[in-house]
């Protein structure tokens, strides 16, 4: 049996680029990432070992130099709002 758990001791990205974009109160462009998974039923399939998810354990993250740009298309769309931030 193979395990489905990876760890690191220590993970650091340097001059990372990132964009986070707001389309409404609720939506971001990474929304669909943090969505929890739904609870089985009694009448769903049982699923196999091969459908489990896999865990991942960071003990240290750090990041170094980020660029992230934040677009907040909530607002009015005549008005472009864009914020830039250096780490």
């Amino acid at each position: 049996m193979i395990s489905k758990e990876i760890y690191f001791q220590e993970i650091t990205l340097t001059e990372p680029d990132g964009n986070v974009i707001r389309f409404n109160e609720e939506d971001f462009n990474f929304s669909d990432m943090m969505k929890s998974e739904t609870e089985p039923t009694s009448d769903s399939v049982k699923t196999n070992e091969e459908d489990e998810p896999w865990e991942i354990f960071i003990q240290k993250f750090e990041l170094k130099r980020l660029r992230l740009l934040v677009s907040d298309r909530a607002v009015n769309l005549r008005e472009k709002h864009a914020l830039i931030v250096s780490v």
